[in-house]
């Protein structure tokens, strides 16, 4: 059997997806993607990058290097897939970017299986706010796109119960709920800090910064944790801060700075991570007291079960869908509601006021991933998607049901 995954980026959403069905045995898996910000380990995945990049966040990766394509659109894409197989995979598994699953469904009769990032509820619009408009609007094209990608995909798949319950019932029979995996030798307690990343002082602690959207959009709610780090900076000083972002440039570098300043914050306890490089994030991440996550709807990435999955920091996450399926308050982490300053200065200061008292939540996150989300746990029931990815019946899934709940 041979599977071929299509995304925008290597990891991205179904890096995971595609190690666990060359782990499972008896699946050949190929990943074409426009970038890349890590190889694959252990060779189990044949990544075809198409667009060269020499770094990542400031470190270097081999994956990275002499690439055989590159990719400016649809077209090309199709032609590397080509030539990556000259006969047609079994399954072709694309993300609802860039790569539709019309392009391969116009030319393959292979069995097209998509994965569902996000489906937007609607936008609260406040009176002549022309950027929540803007949003509004993308939110609604965004959708029109991936029901369009569902409708010519035959099977989908998703991380996330509320994800299921955004899309139109109509199409709900396609969908099966897939848990992400995560690497744990890639995240784990003794990652080693990225070389080129400014490194804390020893002993001073550090918190990072999870938005699931880029920091700077609105709906990442970096503002709120800046209001919030600002309660705190009195009290903790000399703490610094990671942001976890897309890969850094002058320009975001400028931006970053002018917003810190702004704020009335030191700007060189600060510094930006790529969260598609995974061996640099995953350093930063094991070095973490307090890892803060924050997102309106979108599906999180692998910083955030990254951060749950290492077993050292603390993680605070906002109490909003879907990160309230995998943190639970007190019991592998804390939350707090969205936009509410002195709950996340609360959390925040709590932890650091008292890291000993609050490993026990570090340490039940980590077991839970070990147990539920590991790469080699999930590579059965991953094959045994894609093995019967025409077959399968729809997902038995109960409004308002955690995964937690469900494992």
């Amino acid at each position: 059997m041979r599977a071929l995954f299509v995304d925008h980026a290597f990891p991205g959403n179904l890096g995971g997806y595609a190690a666990c069905l060359a782990e499972a045995g008896g699946w050949e898996v190929d990943f074409l993607a426009a970038r890349a910000g890590a190889e694959p380990r252990g060779n189990r995945v044949r990544l075809h990058a198409v667009k060269a990049r020499e770094e990542v966040a400031g470190a270097v990766h081999p994956a990275t290097r002499d690439f055989s394509f590159q990719v400016k659109g649809g077209r090309r894409a199709l032609q590397a897939a080509r030539k990556i197989c000259p006969t047609p995979p079994d399954v072709v598994v694309t993300g609802c970017g860039r790569f539709s699953a019309m392009l391969f469904g116009s030319v393959w009769t292979t069995p097209i299986v998509s994965y569902v990032h996000t489906f937007h509820e609607g936008v609260r619009l406040e009176p002549g706010d022309a950027r929540q408009e803007g949003a509004a609007f993308a939110a609604t094209f965004s959708n029109a796109g991936r029901l369009l990608h569902l409708l010519q995909s035959e099977r989908a798949f998703t991380m996330s119960r509320y994800q299921v319950q955004m899309v139109p019932r109509e199409f709900r029979h396609k969908i099966r709920l897939l848990p992400r995996p995560v690497d744990r030798g890639v995240f784990r307690a003794d990652a080693p800090w990225p070389a080129r990343i400014p490194r804390p002082p020893e002993g001073v602690p550090l918190v990072t910064f999870l938005p699931v959207e880029p920091w700077w959009a609105p709906g990442a709610g970096f503002d709120c944790f800046l209001r919030a780090f600002r309660m705190i900076d009195r009290e903790f000083p000399g703490v610094w801060v990671a942001v976890a972002g897309p890969e850094e440039t002058p320009e975001r570098r400028a931006r970053f700075r002018e917003i810190l300043e702004r704020a009335g914050l030191d700007a060189g306890r600060f510094v930006l991570v790529s969260d598609e490089a995974r061996e640099p994030l995953a350093g930063v991440l094991a070095r973490s007291a307090v890892c803060v996550a924050s997102s309106l709807a979108n599906p999180p990435g692998d910083g955030f079960f990254g951060a749950m999955g290492c077993g050292g920091p603390v993680l605070i996450a906002s109490d909003t869908p879907p990160l309230r399926e995998f943190v639970r308050h007190g019991q592998n982490g804390l939350s707090f509601g969205w936009g509410m300053v002195r709950e996340l200065a609360w959390g925040m200061r709590a932890v650091l006021g008292d890291p000993a008292g609050h490993s026990g939540l570090a340490g039940a996150a980590g077991r839970f991933v070990a147990a539920h989300l590991d790469t080699a746990v999930l590579a059965p029931r991953v094959a045994d998607f894609f093995g019967r990815s025409l077959d399968l019946a729809p997902d038995d899934f109960r409004e308002g049901q955690s995964l937690i709940e469900e494992v």
